[in-house]
């Protein structure tokens, strides 16, 4: 059985909508795309959100290492095996609940 979202989560995602709507609409489109590609795993390697973003690996490495530095990611490992984490769990929610994936949203906030 999926989880489901509480009704205070939706709740407190709606309210916190306007922070992570302003933050996400900042970033260069491609950025967005690698958000995306991140908030349907979870945690990613550069070359598996690049796949899913459909850009070349080292093209999206760039835009990783941007999202690192804006503090919005966060990398793990060793080099050339990094593996990107959302440096807040709740953004990552967010994504997924507003493009409609609310059972995939309630997962990733659990541990």
């Amino acid at each position: 059985m999926a989880p489901q979202l509480a009704p205070d989560l939706v709740a407190y995602l709606d309210l916190m909508t306007p922070t992570y709507k302003y933050t996400v609409e900042a970033l260069p489109l491609r950025e967005r795309k690698i958000l995306s590609a991140l908030a349907q795993y979870r945690a990613a390697t550069a070359r598996v959100a690049s796949d899913y973003a459909r850009l070349h690996v080292t093209e999206g490495s760039v835009y990783l290492n941007r999202l690192v530095k804006r503090k919005l990611l966060r990398r793990v490992g060793r080099r050339k095996r990094y593996v990107y984490l959302f440096e807040e769990p709740l953004l990552c929610a967010w994504l997924l609940f507003r493009q409609g994936r609310p059972q995939l949203a309630a997962a990733a906030l659990l541990p």
